[in-house]
């Protein structure tokens, strides 16, 4: 489902290259604050290992890409709202866990990105750490007992690319399929603990700082 969903994201590019007015030269990638809207499939990985069905989810927030004096070379930051969440049914150490977890999230993340010219728009690659900081958390009354523990915070990374392109000197608009993978535990208890995953399909609109 997952490489299913990124190769349609990859077959919308010619598309929205097609359509795009004025896509001016991208040699370099310039300095600009702007929104992102996108969809996140999430997995949760249960340890010990417990069959889990993953649930999609919003993400929604704002970012800054600051160009630097490197011409190839940006530093992306973003803070997004987003939807994690997944069901489980299976027994562990003889126990049932059964139920689901959802979670609102603030995400944080920062990642150096290299930007590469493809005729009037640029391809681009990313990585970098990202912090997850929970809102919200809402599970099963079969999970109440599994799951004692909150955690209020969780470390991850964040790797993956997409393609831009600036329109009117002015406005500039990205797709990007890219990859959270969870470090650390969303929540633990007595014997188990979760953490996160998601592949995440995003757009943003970003307008460039004057002068950039």
């Amino acid at each position: 489902m997952k490489t299913f969903l990124v190769c349609r994201v990859l077959g919308l590019v010619p598309i929205a290259l097609a359509v795009a007015p004025s896509l001016v030269d991208a040699q370099t990638d310039p300095t600009r604050l702007g929104l992102v809207v996108g969809y996140a499939s999430n997995e949760q990985i249960w340890k010990p290992s417990v069959p889990a069905e993953g649930k999609g989810g919003v993400v929604l927030g704002g970012f800054l890409n600051a160009a630097t004096s490197v011409g190839w070379l940006s530093i992306y930051v973003d803070g997004t709202w987003v939807q994690r969440g997944g069901d489980v049914a299976g027994t562990v150490q003889g126990q049932d866990v059964v139920g689901g977890l959802r979670a609102d999230l603030l995400s944080f993340s920062i990642r150096p990105r290299a930007n590469l010219p493809l005729g009037g728009a640029r391809v681009f690659i990313a990585a970098g750490p990202a912090v997850d900081q929970s809102i919200r958390v809402r599970k099963d009354a079969g999970l109440t007992q599994v799951l004692d523990n909150e955690v209020a915070s969780s470390i991850g990374v964040g790797f993956g690319g997409g393609i831009g392109a600036t329109i009117n000197e002015r406005f500039a608009l990205e797709l990007e399929a890219r990859l959270f993978e969870g470090l650390g535990d969303a929540a633990s208890g007595p014997f188990v603990s979760v953490r996160n995953r998601a592949l995440e399909v995003v757009g943003r609109v970003g307008f460039v700082r004057p002068g950039a």
